[in-house]
């Protein structure tokens, strides 16, 4: 996974991956101070396990297939996102801030 090597290769941090068919288990496993998950889980019925995210306290990173995908997620307009393919700094940058900067709940 992309996200994985590039967050990895530069930050301190430990990464838990989970595909579609298991994203919810993994997310109410354990505690993340940021959680990247694809536009897509949103427009397929994860709004609920976002907004539980958000209310825990834990930053909301979107991926998208272009920057006006989240344009298709009006009730989470403004919250950060980076296009596919990752540009590294942008995703670390999205990350960094999102961990030292709490976003502003919509």
């Amino acid at each position: 996974m992309e996200a994985e090597r590039i967050l990895t290769d530069t930050l301190p941090c430990t990464v838990h991956l989970a595909m579609p068919h298991d994203y919810i288990a993994t997310i109410e496993a354990g505690h993340f101070d940021v959680v990247v998950v694809d536009a897509g889980v949103v427009e397929n019925g994860g709004t609920d396990i976002i907004r539980r995210l958000r209310q825990s306290g834990t930053a909301v990173i979107f991926t998208t297939l272009t920057n006006d995908s989240m344009d298709r997620v009006p009730e989470f307009k403004g919250f950060a996102s980076v296009a596919k393919p990752f540009v590294d700094e942008e995703l670390l940058s999205a990350v960094t801030m999102a961990v030292k900067l709490p976003e502003l709940d919509i």
